[in-house]
């Protein structure tokens, strides 16, 4: 890469993940907003598991840009009425490079709470590394099988002169009406209004799911996919922000299917 070609790219990057950012979309999961026990039943029309233990590995660029790739790794462990979930990510690239590590407990069903515990580390921009922790609480409510609400409390920062973060996922409400799933998202920005993300999931046929993203405040809107084989998931994310281009996102997920 010349200098001037790498020098665009960094200047490109910034602005890219301040788009990205406010429009909710720095993350993997950020692609869909039904978690993954969600995608699965409403794709095969079954009631949420709440032994849904699974284990994913996915990909992803941000608005096509090769210095914004994504490399996630997660699972989920569940026993009784408790879960873990952990997951890892790296974004970018050579020039620059972003690590979240992500680890959660909870329990209860009906009624629950959970505890987050992320690391979020920067390398790049002349060789800089910077890294901070933060922790940030959850309370879960459930109305039988197809109304769920989650809030998030601000995240804190556990590493000393570091800032939590500056936008965070603060609601989530989730529900489904026959076939059809559907999802909405409130991100609270720090200085700043909340954003909103709203999502779709309609089953076609037994296995086979399509939906929509949409993010008001940034005129973001993409298409979801959910496909259901045995023990095997695929989930796909294509949103299109209407100056930056498109973000593609690709997960194959291995669930557990026996009791």
């Amino acid at each position: 890469m010349n200098s001037s070609v790498r020098a665009a790219a960094l200047l490109a990057i910034p602005a890219c993940l301040c788009a990205a950012a406010a429009a909710g979309g720095h993350e993997m999961e950020d692609g869909w907003l039904f978690p993954v026990e969600w995608t699965i039943s409403s794709t095969e029309g079954a009631a949420p598991r709440v032994d849904g233990s699974w284990a994913a590995c996915g990909t992803g660029r941000l608005f096509e840009m090769p210095e914004l790739t994504q490399h996630y790794l997660g699972l989920k462990a569940t026993r009784d009425d408790g879960f873990v979930v952990a997951g890892w990510q790296i974004l970018g690239a050579d020039m620059w490079r972003e690590r979240l590590v992500r680890l959660e407990a909870g329990w209860g069903r009906s009624l629950g709470a959970s505890l987050a515990w992320t690391l979020r580390g920067t390398d790049g921009w002349g060789g800089a590394s910077t890294s901070r922790q933060e922790l940030a609480s959850a309370l879960r409510a459930s109305l039988g099988d197809d109304f769920h609400l989650t809030i998030r409390s601000a995240p804190i920062s556990l590493t000393r002169d570091a800032a939590a973060s500056r936008q965070s996922r603060w609601l989530n409400l989730r529900g489904r009406a026959g076939a059809v799933a559907w999802a909405v998202a409130v991100d609270r920005r720090r200085d700043d209004a909340p954003t909103l993300r709203v999502a779709m999931l309609a089953r076609c046929v037994p296995g086979l799911a399509l939906g929509f993203l949409a993010e008001p405040d940034t005129g973001t809107l993409g298409m979801t996919t959910a496909w259901v084989r045995g023990g095997l998931v695929l989930r796909t994310s294509h949103l299109a922000h209407p100056a930056l281009g498109i973000t593609h996102r690709w997960m194959l997920v291995l669930r557990r299917t026996s009791g």
